[in-house]
């Protein structure tokens, strides 16, 4: 029978630690995006656009984001719905949000919280800090000027984030 010694535990503890706070990162590339390269793409016969672009949270680490929207749209105002995803995902979650979404001419943002896909940052923090991140995008949204109100839609640690 095999015992288990005080320098095993640690091991153990840092891998509980670490399934929590370090779930396997998504890795994908934009090409993998909904739109593709381009960032362009169609539901329901009606023609969409993604645009992809950093914003820095509040600790300095760039946060990849994706925001869709009807192609054309741009200089009209629409609400707006932030996506958070969970504590294993990515901006790529956003998917199943985008069908429900954009064909009422709501747009939709999305983004990988620090620790998180694409984004700088080690750990996910299960909503302490990726607040933070959440308040950087809807601060983004508040002085593009293309946003008319704006909703949130969390699964997981991202609806945590979501109500703090």
């Amino acid at each position: 029978m095999a015992t288990v010694g005080p320098r095993e535990k640690p091991g153990l503890w840092d891998s509980l630690v670490n399934s929590i706070c370090r779930p396997p990162r998504d890795v994908y590339t934009s090409e993998e995006l909904i739109g593709g390269r381009h960032g362009r793409f169609t539901i329901d016969q009606r023609r969409f656009r993604r645009e992809d672009f950093v914003l820095t949270n509040k600790s300095g680490q760039r946060l990849q984001c994706s925001h869709y929207r009807a192609k054309g749209s741009s200089a009209q105002q629409r609400p707006c719905v932030i996506y958070c995803h969970c504590n294993s995902g990515s901006r790529r979650d956003a998917e199943e949000a985008l069908y429900v979404l954009l064909p009422h001419d709501i747009n939709v943002m999305c983004l990988d919280f620090a620790g998180s896909g694409l984004s700088e940052g080690e750990w996910v923090t299960l909503g302490a800090h990726e607040v933070d991140d959440l308040a950087a995008a809807v601060q983004h949204l508040r002085t593009s000027g293309t946003t008319s109100h704006i909703g949130l839609w969390g699964r997981s640690m991202g609806a945590v984030t979501a109500l703090m």
